[in-house]
């Protein structure tokens, strides 16, 4: 079966029927069917698409007529057997007067907007809700009616921070202590700090300091959003060096952090450039490995690749030194795996073996796989 001929009901349970913790997995799960139904998500869409989207659906494009839609639901002109068929979820419709209310900072939408934080779901928006579901077997409605609402309300936590209100800051500190997941404790703290607060940097600062959680990566960028330090961690920061940066974080935390002072404008302008990784030079051993492992451009990943089959052999030593390194990156420490094979597989091979009980389960798992490709290389080497 296709994506395109999934029935509703099981396109429901697809995108909804999920565990809470995966909250953000499950915003991209609904904008990829969305997307492969080629209408954009909420996200997606750009201002003027939402609005024409609304406004297929009946919904004028002026704050007023927004606002009400999220108080009463469709206009009375807009029966449901007459509305466009997409997008099937009618409560991407929901996200997109959000979205457009949060673009437009207003204000008047405050109070709407903050009994969707609470999930005190205003009648407009249950009408919406049960639409989606009215074709979902009873007794599974409950649960993803709830899932639904927490959805719902992270966007419109999300929400009350583009528009600033300082007013809403109670609300989003209430549903942050509500809510669990790590969506709610950034998206929380970030929202307060474009109110120009700083009261969400404690959960933030806790939650960066579980290194071995895949989580803690996200809680750094959220650290830098709000007070501009860049620690360098990332997904490919290995637990020696995270160990090394949760350290300062939280000495700085008990210096500085306490009394730190949160600007919305710094806030904004932060959150349109996210914290870059440490610069690298390109034309390094190091700058080469970790261009071969850039997923985002094949030029870069291909001439590096090149630049590496001319000097791999000859760079033996230094290869090796970067794959025993605790703290080197984790993409470079793979990337050094792959060349240090590449150069001697013989040499090579009780090195990567040494490698299968790192700390780094990304290093271990790799190092496990590849060994079994440098024996087959080694066993064909002799063969011929």
């Amino acid at each position: 079966m296709s994506r395109l001929s999934l029935p509703l009901p099981l396109l429901l349970c697809i995108l909804i029927a999920l565990a809470p913790a995966a909250l953000e997995a499950q915003f991209q799960q609904n904008s990829r069917e969305l997307s492969e139904r080629r209408v954009p998500s909420a996200v997606q869409a750009t201002k003027q698409q939402r609005l024409e989207i609304l406004m297929r659906h009946g919904v004028e494009e002026h704050t007023e007529s927004l606002t009400r839609f999220l108080q009463e639901g469709f206009p009375e002109h807009a029966t449901p057997g007459g509305l466009p068929r997409q997008p099937q979820l009618k409560t991407e419709l929901v996200r997109m007067a959000m979205m457009t209310l949060g673009d437009r900072r207003a204000q008047e939408a405050v109070p709407v907007i903050e009994r969707i934080a609470k999930r005190d779901i205003p009648s407009g928006v249950r009408s919406i809700i049960q639409m989606d579901f009215e074709q979902v077997p009873i007794e599974g409605r409950a649960e993803q009616t709830e899932l639904m609402e927490r959805l719902l309300s992270l966007d419109a936590v999300v929400v009350l921070g583009h528009i600033g209100d300082e007013r809403a800051a109670s609300t989003v500190l209430e549903v942050m202590r509500k809510e669990s997941g790590t969506a709610f404790t950034v998206r929380g703290a970030v929202a307060l700090g474009r109110m120009g607060r700083a009261d969400g940097l404690p959960a933030v600062v806790l939650l960066a300091s579980d290194y071995e959680s895949d989580d803690s990566a996200e809680a750094f960028r959220t650290v830098y959003y709000l007070t501009g330090r860049n620690y360098g961690y990332n997904e490919f920061t290995s637990k020696a060096r995270r160990r090394v940066l949760v350290q300062q974080l939280n000495e700085w935390y008990e210096k500085e952090g306490k009394e730190v002072e949160v600007r919305r404008v710094d806030v904004q302008r932060r959150t349109q450039a996210p914290p870059r990784r440490e610069a690298v030079d390109p034309t390094s051993l190091r700058g080469a490995l970790r261009e071969s492992m850039n997923l985002r451009s094949f030029e870069a990943r291909y001439e590096a690749r090149a630049v590496l089959e001319r000097i791999a052999d000859d760079r033996f030593d230094e290869l090796r030194a970067i794959v025993e390194d605790p703290y080197e990156d984790l993409d470079i420490r793979r990337a050094a795996m792959t060349w240090l094979g590449a150069s001697d597989a013989r040499r090579a091979r009780s090195i990567v073996r040494r490698q299968r009980n790192d700390e780094n389960t990304m290093i271990a798992e790799f190092a496990r796989s590849f060994e079994q490709d440098l024996d087959e290389a080694i066993a064909f080497e002799r063969r011929n």
